[in-house]
């Protein structure tokens, strides 16, 4: 710019050697305008730190770029809660949460999208768009005409909301923040400014397109010759020496003004030839030496560099590439905000290298005024020097023109092939759509259960499923209640064939059950006897639980499970009757929700929305109160006395009795003790009857009567009437004599 300025007003002055000299002078101007500050020290980093402050510098963004952004607008933490159940006979706890909406500004030149969003690390949004944290979210580009957030202007008011036009930008709305510690955590941000990949020429011109604009006398004319692909650059420097140092110094460029344009690019084209006549002048008043040579020490040059980068291979995380020539020198740093491949930065780095090392040879020649069209960024061949040199600086001193030199690199040998190294991504899984399990179980633990045990367990059709919110109605949907989140992802799926019938006193070794959990990463395990008698591998199949001991897989989420025990914890009245295409749920505790229903309740409904639920999934159950009503009695047996009369008898079984360590009778875990007997004839009126013990005698006059009727069968069944109604009947049947 000052060579352009200063040679129109040299020549306007002194004619063409005037020119010549303005132009020299504005060289060195320019030269300090557009050189390369150190290249040492970190950039990168910058950019990964998110910031509140005001007056804090918003990144230009190009191509494909992950950074932090800086928060420029933010509400209130806003707080919700809810009542939730603490279990049986305990109060109701009170469960806070909070969220927060906020907006992030990403780049001070628009951009197209958003892809991924990291926080903490860890994916918030995956690379098809899916939140994995409820939230609400907008995206504005940065567009001339963008339009105030609804938010932002509900907030501050009409007329009071800036639309951040020209700022590329993005809001949440509403953001969980129960995942983060109750905190706003931190983000990143992979912006789509430009189609990928994005040409270097083009971001130098832009910069300076930009600084430009600024002010008066910074409009300069600017051509880059620097084609080089880059799959992203962040420009985020003070002024035009910062924003182009870095990427000057990757793609190893020089500075040079011409007289008509800044150009910034790799010398091209022959050297021109500085033979014995230029240097001929003799040491004295008129210029001293002709050349001295000045090499640096040995220790002095730079004999490794490490190129700091961000790799798209590992999520733009910082990376880096080094070369090294493995001799005696100095190592140095150098830090680019670009994504590179690891291929493309090992080459950079090496060059890079050689560079340096060449740079450090320096010849200065004074020569006639002849030699005043050289210029910084020109190449050079000196009389009796090997190689091609480059320009670095020109200037006046005692009539002759001194010029600066420094060798350029050798063509740069073969780069050995390079690798991104083994990232740790943050995984992206989509979380798919909840499925639902509402069930009236037995009481699973030690003691007495005083309430029916009404649990709901959840999971995703997808493995990036973690929760729900839970909403139940005990009015047939007239009224919704939050009762909180669901537990942990459940183990669910369904059968693939059906579950035939087996004894439940033994070891059912000849069923196999086939069944698809809801995805791949659903595994079941097997485990040995000891296990299973220990109550591991329960699993609710329809309405019976089961418990497998050795389950094997058979394809991608599918399993066959087999050494079964049937009808665990009295649904042994389930065993029959099962139907293809029947849910399974593995029953866990840290999987399972116990609802809090008010007593008396004959039905429940309950509404559980994902985060990836279109529409909620409902669930109706109607309650039965299986853990409060007594187990239905077994060993059902008659026999005839001597005066022909029939003697029922039976063995009660016991809601707190389910291990029998001791050899006694269980507990009786009711009230009192009452059953009720039903006998009813093939042929003939039936007999209903109640006592206090677990034995009924039929008078022969009553077996007289069911005779004369002509029946010759009795099916007879017998309930425990417990305190909570009766057992499920248990059923025998006998031949009349």
């Amino acid at each position: 710019m000052a060579t352009l300025i200063l040679t129109a007003v040299g020549t306007a002055i002194g004619g063409p050697i005037g020119g010549a000299v303005g132009a020299a002078i504005g060289q060195q101007i320019d030269q300090r305008l557009f050189a390369p500050a150190a290249r040492d020290g970190p950039r990168l980093s910058q950019l990964r730190v998110q910031t509140s402050s005001y007056g804090a510098s918003i990144p230009y963004v190009y191509g494909r770029m992950r950074l932090a952004g800086s928060v420029i607008w933010a509400m209130d933490l806003r707080e919700a809660r809810h009542r939730v159940s603490q279990g049986k006979g305990r109060p109701k706890a009170i469960v806070y949460s909070y969220s927060a909406s906020f907006a992030v500004a990403l780049s001070a030149r628009p951009g197209q999208s958003i892809g991924r969003i990291w926080a903490d690390g860890q994916l918030l949004r995956g690379a098809a768009g899916d939140f994995k944290v409820a939230t609400g979210f907008r995206f504005y580009s940065g567009a001339e005409d963008q339009p105030v957030d609804p938010l932002i202007a509900a907030v501050e008011g009409d007329g009071q909301a800036p639309a951040y036009r020209g700022l590329c930008y993005c809001v949440f709305e509403d953001l969980a923040l129960e995942p983060y510690g109750n905190r706003i955590p931190l983000l990143s941000f992979e912006l789509i400014a430009d189609a990928a990949p994005v040409r270097a020429d083009m971001i130098l011109t832009d910069i300076a397109a930009r600084s430009a604009a600024y002010g008066p006398g910074l409009d300069l004319p600017i051509r880059a010759h620097a084609a080089a692909p880059l799959t992203g650059y962040a420009v985020d420097a003070a002024n035009m020496r910062e924003a182009v140092a870095p990427l000057i110094g990757l793609l190893g460029l020089d500075v040079w003004d011409d007289g008509a344009q800044v150009q910034i690019a790799r010398p091209q084209g022959a050297a021109q030839m500085i033979g014995p006549t230029q240097l001929g002048a003799q040491p004295g008043a008129m210029g001293g030496p002709a050349t001295s040579r000045m090499a640096a020490a040995r220790h002095g040059l730079t004999s490794a560099l490490r190129l700091g980068y961000a790799d798209p291979e590992r999520d733009y995380q910082p990376s880096v590439q080094q070369a090294d020539l493995f001799v005696p020198g100095r190592s140095v740093h150098f830090d680019v905000p670009a994504v590179l491949d690891a291929g493309t930065a090992r080459q950079r780095a090496l060059a890079a290298l050689i560079d340096r090392r060449a740079e450090a040879d320096r010849l200065t020649l004074s020569l006639p005024w002849a030699a005043l069209p050289l210029m910084a960024g020109g190449r050079v061949m000196v009389a009796a020097e090997s190689g091609v040199w480059r320009v670095q600086a020109t200037r006046f001193d005692a009539m002759r023109i001194v010029v600066e030199l420094s060798r350029a690199p050798d063509i740069a040998p073969a780069v050995p092939a390079a690798e991104a190294g083994r990232g740790v991504p943050a995984p992206d899984r989509t979380a798919g759509e909840t499925r639902l399990s509402l069930v009236d179980l037995p009481w699973l633990d030690a003691g007495l259960a005083t309430r029916p045990f009404i649990v709901a367990a959840a999971a995703g059709t997808q493995p990036g499923w973690r929760r729900a919110v839970l909403l139940q109605s005990t009015d047939q949907g007239a009224t919704w209640a939050e009762i909180g989140a669901t537990a942990a992802p459940a183990l669910m799926g369904r059968c693939a064939d059906i579950l035939g019938p087996a004894p439940p006193y033994c070891i059912d070794d000849g069923s196999t059950l086939t069944v698809d959990m809801l995805h791949d990463d659903m595994t079941l395990t097997s485990c040995d006897m000891a296990a299973l008698l220990a109550g591991r591998n329960l699993m609710l199949v329809g309405q019976e639980l089961i418990q497998f001991g050795v389950a094997d897989r058979i394809g991608p989420a599918r399993y066959r499970l087999s050494r079964l025990l049937r009808g665990r914890r009295g649904t042994e009245d389930r065993i029959a009757g099962h139907q293809p295409g029947e849910e399974v749920l593995v029953i866990s505790r840290d999987t399972l929700i116990a609802l809090d229903l008010p007593d008396g309740v004959k039905e429940v409904r309950v509404m559980a929305t994902g985060i990836g639920d279109a529409v909620p999934c409902l669930r109706t159950l109607a309650i039965e109160g299986r853990a409060v009503r007594p187990l239905s009695p077994v060993h059902l047996a008659h026999r005839w006395s001597t005066d022909g009369a029939l003697m029922l008898s039976w063995v009660r079984r016991s809601r707190d009795g389910w291990g029998w360590a001791d050899g006694v009778d269980a507990p009786l875990a009711e009230e009192s003790e009452a059953y009720r007997i039903v006998v009813t004839p093939d042929q003939g009126a039936g007999w209903t009857e109640t006592t206090t013990t677990p034995v009924l005698t039929l008078p022969p006059a009553v077996l007289a009567r069911l005779r004369a009727a002509g029946g010759r069968r009795l099916d007879w069944q017998v309930q425990h009437i417990g305190t909570a109604g009766p057992s499920l009947p248990s059923v025998a049947r006998l031949d009349l004599m």
